[in-house]
């Protein structure tokens, strides 16, 4: 871990209002999500959430912003921007490494998805190159795992091997076609889509470093 920390430093009036500003936002579109809904699905599990003219999952929302302020919170060893940037590769990540596995099961399961692949791939790899750099100078993940680091990703990744297999085994691709097509209601609507929901935002956590010492909260620009 190289923290590189000033233990002489002190909070800055910009970088606590800052690092307040982050908190802030995550958990109020969290509130947001929890709030304001649409669909009248199971414990509005799978409602909408509006953004204007743009809209998601609510489970989807609630869940990568409980996972940003999770991971946040661990890394509070940063100073505030380096610790922004890191969070926001870890939901980037995130995000393309879900989106990947789920082109590459369309594609599997019906054919569907080959030009999104090189985009989400190239996207992962791109974000994995960076993260890779900044942990060089910032060891945010851990270079060497214990049995129980080992465990937990092993646990997660299963969840999401059994999520994806259950998936394809209830008919959630064929109902999917069709629900492309509007013939058919949204197939999300499964148990499994929300084990896949919920494990793909926690896939590094396992390996994340968690310190003991909070770093000054000071605009260090000091991030690659």
């Amino acid at each position: 871990m190289k923290q590189n920390l000033d233990l002489c430093d002190s909070d800055t009036l910009t970088g606590t209002v800052f690092t307040h500003i982050v908190e802030i936002t995550a958990l109020a579109i969290f509130a947001y999500g929890l709030i304001f809904h649409e669909g009248g699905t199971w414990l509005g599990l799978y409602d909408r959430v509006w953004f204007g003219g743009f809209d998601m999952h609510r489970f989807t929302l609630l869940v990568m912003f409980a996972s940003f302020y999770l991971h946040w919170r661990v890394t509070d060893y940063l100073y505030p921007l380096a610790r922004f940037v890191v969070n926001c590769l870890f939901a980037t990540w995130y995000i393309y490494a879900q989106q990947l596995r789920w082109t590459l099961n369309s594609i599997i399961f019906r054919g569907t998805g080959w030009r999104f692949l090189a985009l989400y791939a190239g996207g992962l790899a791109f974000i994995s190159l960076i993260m890779y750099r900044v942990n060089s100078t910032k060891g945010f993940l851990k270079i060497r795992l214990d049995d129980n680091d080992i465990l937990r990703v092993i646990w997660v990744s299963t969840l999401q091997l059994v999520a994806f297999i259950m998936l394809a085994a209830t008919g959630f691709w064929e109902a999917l076609t069709l629900s492309d097509v509007g013939l058919g209601p949204d197939p999300n609507a499964s148990i499994w889509w929300l084990l896949w929901k919920l494990s793909s935002f926690w896939v590094l956590y396992p390996l994340l470093f968690k310190g003991s010492v909070p770093a000054p909260r000071r605009m260090d620009p000091r991030v690659f």
